[in-house]
């Protein structure tokens, strides 16, 4: 499926439902004809709305998105604008995967450098682990470009587009419930494809076909254009101030 060339609002019930489990398949066939760097582009827009509106959300409930993240997004970005240091992208990049390995399976850290960079974030580790999912985002992207190998996990049904969707389902939408949460396979199947059908996920699927046609838009301009779009993505946000107020209640 193009994702450049359909509207998602108009799909049926089963084909949202469809695109989202397969969106990271579909999103690299839409792009077979664009560079890596293009890419890696597209993701960081849309995952930079995300960062802004979980931000904005948790300061109102008193916390704050963490430093690591915020290291993660500055780095990224330099990374595009041909700022980054190589040596030190090297040690970000295994430090991220090694802690995101740690916090979602146990796996120990072992390597001195990881460990390094495990300490240097120590402090603030019970802010990262507010959104989890959005650490695995931007651990994706720096495996994506450490590995030279685009695979668009970071924008995916197993990583963010998962968590926004249930975010979607239990802050935004009258939708399904299982009260207990022990939810049998059909019942899933019907949250998850009326979640899909809601509007606010058809406006986020809106804005990620919106950040991938900017990254396209940008390709071949140079530097410049990076300098530019990442200004401009410091104030692009998923969600209203007002549906922040909503957005807050993840974060408690």
């Amino acid at each position: 499926m193009n994702l450049f060339t359909i509207n998602y609002a108009a799909l049926g019930k089963n084909e949202k439902k469809q695109m989202y489990y397969d969106f990271s398949e579909n999103a690299q066939e839409s792009f077979n004809k664009y560079s890596d760097k293009t890419q890696i582009l597209a993701q960081l827009l849309f995952i930079n709305r995300v960062f802004n509106s979980y931000s904005e959300a948790m300061m109102k409930v008193g916390k704050e998105m963490s430093i690591l993240m915020k290291d993660a997004l500055n780095m990224l970005w330099d990374c595009l604008e041909n700022k980054c240091d190589i040596s030190n992208f090297e040690v970000f990049s295994n430090g991220i995967d090694a802690a995101t390995l740690y916090l979602n399976t146990g796996e120990e850290i072992e390597a001195e450098e990881n460990l390094n960079f495990w300490e240097k974030y120590s402090d603030e580790w019970h802010y990262t682990t507010n959104s989890i999912l959005l650490l695995n985002a931007f651990g994706a992207l720096f495996f994506q470009i450490h590995e030279k190998s685009i695979d668009w996990y970071s924008i995916s049904e197993d990583c963010l587009l998962g968590e926004l969707n249930e975010i979607v389902g239990s802050y935004f939408e009258d939708v399904y419930t299982n009260p207990t949460d022990g939810y049998k396979y059909d019942e899933l199947e019907l949250r998850i494809s009326q979640i899909c059908e809601s509007s606010t996920f058809v406006k986020i699927m809106s804005y990620i076909i919106k950040d991938m046609k900017e990254a396209i838009n940008s390709e071949e301009k140079g530097v410049n254009e990076i300098t530019r779009l990442r200004a401009e993505y410091k104030n692009k946000f998923l969600f209203s101030t007002i549906e922040c107020e909503r957005l807050a209640e993840y974060f408690k």
